[in-house]
Order: structure tokens, then sequence, then C-alpha cells
């Protein structure tokens, strides 16, 4: 952490404040502060990215959808949804639109979308968005990469929420097989 604040420090000095490569560090210490858990701490820094990108690189840039799920990624712990939510919707299309329908960043952002949906309690949107993600990790990674059971898990507690239990522990199954 104080590595990197002295970087910070350092790269605003000599590149200036807005510079693409002062976002860069500015994220890293957002998902630092994240780690440990102090989201409170890691929404300025992420925000400031996201700010910094938009102005330095343009709100079509690939790295801009990476500082959108970024500052989502704060906001649904706090329980803003609908503000998390409004940006992962925008990361989703820009990736897409940047980087393809089958990048593990659009995967992780429609992942990201059924964390949401799934807090919400709206359990179908939840699991097609889990389903959809599952689809894009096996596509980048293959059948048996930690990613794809993430999805899998996500996919077994939505269906176990739903009380749909077999379906469930089938699902834990596939994810813990993959562990093996």
């Amino acid at each position: 952490e104080r590595h990197l604040e002295q970087a910070l420090a350092m790269r605003r000095k000599l590149l200036g404040s807005e510079h693409a490569d002062v976002a860069v560090t500015l994220v890293e210490l957002g998902r630092i502060y994240q780690d440990l858990g102090f989201t409170e701490r890691a929404e300025p820094p992420l925000g400031e990215a996201l700010a910094i990108r938009r102005k330095a690189l343009g709100d079509d840039h690939r790295e801009t959808a990476v500082s959108l799920s970024a500052v989502a990624s704060v906001l649904r712990p706090r329980g803003d949804l609908a503000g998390a939510d409004r940006l992962l919707q925008q990361s989703l299309e820009l990736n897409r639109k940047t980087r393809g329908a089958d990048h593990p960043n659009t995967g992780m952002s429609t992942h990201d979308l059924g964390l949401i949906s799934t807090t919400r309690g709206d359990f179908p949107v939840a699991l097609s968005h889990f389903r959809q993600a599952l689809e894009i990790h096996r596509k980048a990674y293959g059948a048996k990469h930690p990613t794809v059971a993430v999805a899998l898990n996500s996919i077994a507690r939505v269906l176990h929420l739903q009380g749909r239990h077999a379906e469930a522990a089938a699902a834990l199954q596939d994810a813990i097989a993959m562990a093996r």
C-alpha cells in the first residue's frame, strides 16, 4: 500500500495527474484496499481512475470498461445496486464492443451482473447471467479453470436459493471435481 502511494505520487509528479498511467496505479491501489477489506478507502482511487480514463482514453476505451467494473465492485457491497448495475451494464457493452462477446472481461461483467440480480432476488435473471458467464469462461479458459468453477458455484447458489437442491448439488459437484 505504502509503495503504491509513493508510486502514485511519483507518477503524478512526472506525468501529471490526468495521465492514463496514473489511473493504472490508482486502480491497483483501490484493489489493494478492497483486498484488505477497506471498501470505503477503495472507492476514491477507483473513481478517480475512471474519471482519468474517461478523459484521457475516452468513454469507448477498453480500460474505461475495467474502471467501470472496478467502481461497481465497491458500490455493490455498499448496497448501491442501481449504481453498480448501471456501471456494469456500461462495462459489459464496452467489453463486448472492444474485446468481443467471448472475452474473459465480458464474462466477468456478465457474472457481476448476476451477483447484483442475486442480491435483488431476481433469480431467473441471475441464473441467465451466470450461465452466460460460464459459457464465456469455458470458451476462454477451458473446462477446468478456477473461473469456470466460480461460475458453477454461483449457479449452484442461485439454484439452492430457488429450492432446486438436486440441480444445485450437481453444479457444486462439477465445481468440486475441477479442484481435484
